[in-house]
């Protein structure tokens, strides 16, 4: 019964996720980011934080698309992903990707008791788990959320991260790197930076002034992949946002 329980609540974060009614007031953040290996363009991600207004609070919904093309000697990777999630509260997320042509469909919902229920499916077969609660600190959807990424990176040492790509959990350790600067459009930026390493690969993450994340790097086909953001998110028009900014000085610049 409770892998069925499951797989329903996963199906309702679907729905809600990307069927969910516009509200008053409502503002939309964009994040577009280029793909690059050895400096080269290989895919885009585009990205849209929806804010809306409700009576218990704030929601924030987020849907991204990415594409990437990436061609090294005996290796090719074409990667296609759909993502949309619900950050805060009532969270989760439901993700459709397809690599060399192979689909799958991966959805995660918090459940009312704490757990995360996780359905993955390929090749019309689905597969229904339950997660304890305290085995997830955050989605790799959440990664992109500006009010729980930032803000729990830098007070932990680990990270357990629920992939929207897979629906494994991959966890690593967390270093906080030197303070830099990252050229955003043309600008120069001032960047915190972690590395996190779990077993299949380090990550590096660059997050702004206002805690979004700007830059990414991580392996994939034995290449080093970076994501950069083409401009920063414009600044909100009401609520919402940190107080003071969260980056530290930045005291050099350096490539992602």
């Amino acid at each position: 019964m409770r892998p069925l329980r499951a797989a329903l609540g996963a199906a309702f974060v679907a729905a809600s996720v990307l069927l969910a009614p516009p509200a008053a007031p409502a503002e939309v953040q964009p994040l577009s980011f280029t793909l690059l290996s050895d400096d080269r363009p290989v895919g885009t991600r585009e990205a849209g934080i929806r804010y809306l207004a409700r009576e218990r609070g704030e929601v924030r919904l987020l849907e991204s698309r990415t594409a990437l093309d990436l061609a090294v000697p005996g290796v090719r990777l074409a990667f296609e992903q759909r993502l949309g999630a619900r950050l805060g509260g009532d969270r989760g997320f439901t993700s459709s990707t397809r690599v060399n042509g192979v689909v799958r469909e991966v959805q995660a919902h918090l459940e009312p008791d704490g757990t995360w229920a996780v359905t993955v499916t390929t090749g019309g077969e689905a597969r229904t788990w339950v997660l304890a609660g305290d085995a997830v600190d955050l989605t790799s959807a959440e990664l992109l959320d500006p009010d729980r990424a930032l803000p729990l990176l830098a007070r932990s040492d680990a990270l357990r991260l629920l992939s929207a790509e897979t629906g494994q959990v991959l966890a690593g350790p967390v270093v906080a790197l030197e303070p830099s600067t990252l050229d955003v459009g043309g600008q120069a930026v001032p960047v915190q930076r972690f590395r996190w390493s779990p077993p299949e690969g380090p990550m590096v993450l660059a997050f702004g002034e206002n805690a979004h994340l700007l830059a990414y790097a991580w392996q994939a086909a034995g290449r080093l992949v970076g994501a950069r953001a083409r401009s920063l998110p414009p600044p909100r028009t009401w609520g919402g946002g940190p107080v003071h900014p969260v980056v530290q000085t930045a005291v050099q610049e350096e490539g992602l």
